[in-house]
């Protein structure tokens, strides 16, 4: 399985380390030093016992066609983030690709295929221009909430 983690900081470099750990191939989009030192050192884990694990073989990459099609992606980056990042999204989606979104608080998708009194309903305050509706498929969605 090709899994994508869009976001490397402390929820992403979790999964994408975890993932790697287990032996799926992994690409991690990121960004500046962040993205160097993944590139050169991979993503350690230090656990509470202070034991340490380091996922190495990650592929990282600065943008999302970099990382071209995905079986799998996590989107981990802040909320106030995915807007001006959703347009990239794209070139990781294959007709089957699934979505993870791995942000705090209610997500712009809460209301998507909802029913009832609520339908059809946008989180203006996550998504106020409807940008991120334009570019990510509600059906690609698995939901998650960190």
């Amino acid at each position: 399985m090709n899994i994508a983690v869009v976001g490397a900081g402390a929820i992403g470099g979790l999964l994408a380390a975890k993932f790697a750990l287990a032996g799926e191939n992994v690409t991690v989009v990121d960004v500046g030093a962040h993205l160097e030192a993944i590139k050169a050192k991979g993503l350690k884990l230090v656990h509470h016992d202070g034991s340490e694990e380091t996922a190495t073989g990650i592929r990282a990459v600065a943008t999302c066609s970099e990382a071209g099609l995905q079986d799998l992606v996590f989107l981990s980056v802040k909320a106030y983030q995915i807007e001006s990042l959703a347009p990239q999204l794209g070139a990781l989606f294959g007709p089957e690709t699934a979505i993870v979104t791995t942000q705090n608080g209610l997500p712009w998708w809460y209301f998507q295929n909802f029913t009832g009194p609520h339908a059809g309903y946008r989180l203006k305050t996550a998504d106020p221009n409807g940008v991120i509706e334009q570019n990510v498929d509600a059906n690609r969605i698995i939901g998650f909430v960190v």
